[in-house]
């Protein structure tokens, strides 16, 4: 063999069947390595992205939540917002789903407590495809979002968890949706949905 002769080179393999053998099954072994490497970073790469608006959504949910103090279980309704408490005592059983009435003080403090978040909405305000948007959150969070309409809320649309409130002027369900994840479950009784 030539002294000169680079140890990597085809030459060397070819003489010795075996190390031809080796030296494929290493190349094969580098081939696998490189592509599950491959998928590895391009799945880190896709499920970074998708979460990104997830995270955005947070942040931005971070900076318009109002947290209210919560009301001890046996505390009268807080009157600040009559239409949408916050906390309270829980009396009754907690709806769940999309509802098509109003509900009263009662049913939605015993869905905060629950654990629910409530996601109402003037109709005279908020119909056609804004309506549709608010269904599709409530499908999404299936069990932890009960959508209803409510005449008497401060504004279009408002999203209420145990101690939180979310005050929308138009239906953004990025937001909705980012408020369900943060807080559904939240509530100090938490209870499954039976519909």
């Amino acid at each position: 063999m030539d002294e000169h002769a680079d140890v990597g080179s085809t030459e060397d393999v070819g003489s010795d069947p075996s190390r031809g053998a080796q030296f494929r099954t290493s190349l094969a072994r580098l081939g696998l390595a490189t592509l599950a490497v491959t998928v590895v970073a391009a799945m880190s790469g896709y499920l970074f992205a998708r979460s990104s608006p997830d995270r955005a959504a947070a942040t931005r949910i971070a900076a318009v939540v109002q947290l209210e103090p919560a009301a001890a279980p046996d505390d009268e309704v807080p009157t600040r917002d009559a239409a949408a408490p916050t906390s309270g005592d829980a009396r009754g059983a907690a709806p769940c789903g999309v509802e098509d009435a109003a509900l009263d003080v009662d049913a939605q403090v015993a869905a905060l407590a629950a654990g629910r978040v409530l996601v109402q909405y003037r109709p005279a305000e908020v119909d056609g495809d804004a309506l549709a948007e608010l269904h599709d959150v409530a499908g999404h969070h299936r069990g932890d979002v009960i959508l209803a309409p409510n005449p008497d809320l401060e504004q279009p649309v408002v999203a209420t968890a145990w101690s939180r409130r979310l005050p929308l002027a138009a239906v953004d369900d990025g937001l909705l949706d980012a408020f369900a994840t943060a807080y559904a479950g939240g509530g100090p009784e938490p209870a499954p949905c039976d519909p």
